[in-house]
């Protein structure tokens, strides 16, 4: 029996647009279906590419192909109305890209950049070009892992619950893992990434004593570009020297400082344009890396977790770390609502300076580039600033959006410190503003 290109290539692909990620897959016994949407796509201008990845320039003549489409197939397959439904979506002259889901990741992720250009007014071959010199040059070097970049749940580790360990305590059993463990919290917008192998005793107690740490130092951005999640309906955040709430008109947030405690920022001996809020509560370096840490080794494939046990066992608390290798933080002009996730694991290939893994964390507007401890694999090495300082070049300088500056937080300090955030007076997006009002104004009584 001859097989067609459909059974070796189911037809699974993305529609990408600026406000838009959509997966598609379509399957008939006769691959009828298939061939008619094939057809449809081969009848549209195209800009560039071909069958795996291909850019489209929207116009209304696409919808109708769409619609005749759907008006053959929607009684016996209901999901083909999907096409034109993202077609309605778009405007005209907007440019959109079908990519395959089986292409290589960088080739997905390029598409995704090149959209991403046109949302903040960058050409798109330019940015592209930063991207493959970059974050290519590290995707090539080490087995690299992406979650949360595209519209797909990822859920990491075994399917079956009455076979399920969790990786932090060891504990079995089916009645432990009766909840939905996020390897990112739900309220710094993660509603992708999942993790099966940790029990709801653990998912509980990381929220409340090593999650809150990342959450806090987040929770200023948070609240300003209102993400969603669990807790975060009304916006309204009071800090220390602020208070934010919400436009009652525009719904912008709207950032009262207290006059009297202004901080400006300074920079290499200069004024930057942005003031120091101080949030409430307390965090400590030590935490936030902990967080850091937890996020990974919930995301580590099975075949490479086991590298990582005692690891596991310092998040979840067992042994009061050694010596900790420092991580960066840096802050850029993008925003991911969705939190991004990049593992590099060393291979062959590798600079030998590598430890054996290394994560970028991209969450809202910033970036967290840090390594996983206590691995079996890298043995004693890898424990301070000056055995990773090469490493550390090599990943903050192809790390692929621009920071202006990387900051360098010590894991090893549990000193308690208040969260502080450096806001432009300015926003460059106008996405909230900001009022000066003296401490005693009605506006600080608010309390949410």
């Amino acid at each position: 029996m001859t097989l067609s290109f459909f059974d070796t290539h189911p037809q699974r692909f993305y529609l990408l647009s600026v406000n838009c990620r959509r997966l598609l897959s379509f399957e008939s016994p006769d691959h009828q279906l298939e061939q008619d949407v094939e057809d449809a796509f081969s009848k549209l201008p195209c800009r560039q590419g071909g069958n795996v990845h291909a850019e489209f320039e929207y116009d209304p003549c696409m919808l109708q192909v769409m619609d005749e489409l759907s008006a053959r197939w929607k009684d016996k397959y209901l999901n083909i109305q999907q096409l034109p439904a993202f077609m309605r979506q778009m405007k005209v002259g907007e440019m959109f890209i079908r990519h395959q889901s089986w292409a290589p990741m960088i080739d997905l992720k390029r598409s995704l950049i090149s959209l991403r250009a046109l949302r903040l007014g960058i050409e798109p071959s330019k940015y592209d070009t930063v991207f493959v010199l970059n974050w290519g040059r590290l995707y090539l070097r080490y087995d690299t892992y992406s979650y949360g970049f595209l519209t797909d749940t990822i859920r990491i580790g075994e399917e079956d619950k009455d076979k399920r360990v969790c990786r932090f305590c060891d504990k079995t059993g089916k009645d432990r893992f009766t909840e939905e463990a996020h390897a990112i919290m739900d309220a710094l917008g993660n509603k992708l990434l999942f993790c099966n192998e940790e029990c709801d005793k653990c998912n509980q107690d990381f929220e409340a004593q090593v999650e809150k740490y990342l959450y806090k130092f987040l929770e200023i951005t948070r609240t300003l570009y209102s993400v969603s999640g669990k807790g975060s309906r009304n916006h309204h955040l009071e800090g220390e020297n602020f208070h934010i709430h919400p436009d009652p008109k525009t719904f912008l947030p709207i950032v009262y400082v207290k006059q009297e405690h202004i901080f400006n920022d300074v920079y290499k001996g200069c004024v930057t344009g942005k003031i120091w809020l101080y949030n409430k509560g307390q965090i400590c370096y030590y935490g936030i890396y902990k967080s850091l840490v937890k996020i990974a080794l919930d995301m580590i494939p099975s075949d490479r977790i086991s590298h990582f046990k005692k690891a596991c066992k310092w998040v979840h608390g067992d042994f009061e770390g050694e010596s900790l290798p420092p991580y960066y933080y840096g802050e850029h002009h993008d925003f991911f609502s969705q939190p991004e996730l990049d593992l590099f694991f060393s291979n062959e290939k590798s600079p030998k300076c590598s430890p054996y893994c290394t994560a970028v964390l991209y969450i809202f507007n910033s970036v967290f580039v840090y390594t996983i401890p206590y691995c079996d694999i890298d043995g004693e090495r890898f424990k301070n600033k000056a055995s990773l300082k090469s490493h550390w070049d090599l990943f903050l300088k192809y790390q692929y959006l621009y920071v202006q500056e990387w900051v360098e937080f010590d894991s090893n300090d549990k000193e308690m410190l208040s969260p502080i955030y450096k806001l432009p007076i300015l926003s460059q997006n106008k996405d909230y503003n900001v009022v000066f009002k003296p401490s005693s104004d009605e506006v600080f009584k608010i309390v949410r």
